[in-house]
C-alpha cells in the first residue's frame, strides 16, 4: 500500500454535502516515535480510532491503525502510506483522524483527500461549504484551510506563540521542562540559558523528551556558527529536516 492509496478523490468526494463546517478530530501523540520501523504507537487519545478503518495523520506522514487501541492508548499501524514514507516524531505532534463512515458527520468525507497525484488547493474558498477543515492531503504530505478572513485556500498551520522556558541541563546540552504546552513541528522555544551552548555540535531537550540536534537555520546541515554564554536567551523551532527532528536557532 506505500505510496499508492487506493480511494480516489472523486469516490471521497462523492458523499459530501453541504453542511456545517467541522474541524478534523485529532489527538497527540503520547510518545515519541523514535524508529521508521516501529508498528505501535501512542496516543493520548483513542477516540474515533476504530481498527482496520481510521487513518492517521502526523506531520506529513499517513497511517492506519490496524489493532484496536488499548486504553492506555497503544495502537498497531501500518506505516508510511502516503508519498512522503515513514518518519520520526515527537511526543506530543498533533495526529490528525481520518474519521470512519459511521462517525464521519458526512459518510465518506472524513477531512482527509486521498489520492496519490492530488493537486493542493488554491482560489476562493467557503468555509461553511467545507464538511471538515482543514483538509488533509496525505499525497502531498500537506493540509490547508480556508482562510477565516480572506475566505482563500492557505496551507494551515499549527504553530502558536512563543514558549518561555528556562534552561536546566548543562553546557552544550540543555534542557528545559514546560507546563503542559506539548512539541510539535513549528513549536518555538525561547529559552534563557543558565548553561552555555558552544560553536559546534549542542543538545536540546524539551519537557523531558529527546535530546534533538541544535542547528543553523539558514543551514539545517551545519551546527552553531556562534557560541552563546550562560544569561542569554536562544530561539529554537522545532523542524522536520530530512526525516530527523532537529531544533533550528531562528538567529543563525
Amino acid at each position: 500500500m506505500k505510496n499508492a492509496l487506493k480511494l480516489s478523490l472523486a469516490a471521497l468526494l462523492g458523499a459530501f454535502a453541504v453542511s456545517a463546517q467541522t474541524t478534523t478530530p485529532s489527538t497527540t501523540l503520547g510518545a515519541a516515535i523514535t524508529s521508521k520501523t516501529a508498528n505501535t504507537i501512542n496516543l493520548a487519545s483513542i477516540t474515533n480510532v476504530a481498527a482496520g478503518q481510521t487513518y492517521l495523520f502526523v506531520d506529513s506522514e499517513l497511517m492506519q491503525a490496524i489493532g484496536t487501541p488499548t486504553v492506555a492508548g497503544a495502537v498497531r499501524v501500518v506505516r508510511g502510506l502516503g508519498t512522503q514514507g515513514a518518519q520520526l516524531h515527537a511526543s506530543g505532534a498533533k495526529v490528525w483522524i481520518g474519521l470512519i463512515s459511521t462517525l464521519s458527520v458526512v459518510p465518506g468525507a472524513n477531512g482527509f483527500s486521498l489520492g496519490a497525484n492530488l493537486a493542493a488547493p488554491n482560489g476562493t474558498c467557503t468555509r461553511t461549504a467545507q464538511v471538515y477543515l482543514p483538509v488533509i492531503y496525505p499525497g502531498l504530505g500537506k493540509k490547508f484551510d480556508c482562510d477565516t478572513n480572506t475566505s482563500v485556500w492557505r496551507e494551515f498551520q499549527t504553530t502558536g506563540p512563543p514558549v518561555y522556558a528556562t534552561d536546566a541541563g548543562a553546557n552544550n546540552a540543555i534542557t528545559s521542562a514546560v507546563g503542559t504546552t506539548p512539541a510539535y513541528t513549528g513549536i518555538v522555544v525561547n529559552v534563557t540559558l543558565a548553561h552555555s551552548l558552544q560553536a559546534g555540535a549542542n543538545t536540546y531537550a524539551y519537557a523531558g523528551g529527546s535530546a534533538l540536534s541544535v542547528k543553523k537555520h539558514t543551514n539545517p546541515a551545519n551546527d552553531l556558527g556562534t557560541a552563546y554564554v550562560s544569561g542569554g536567551v536562544v530561539s529554537l523551532q522545532l523542524a522536520l529536516i530530512s526525516s530527523t527532528l532537529t531544533w533550528l536557532d531562528l538567529s543563525q
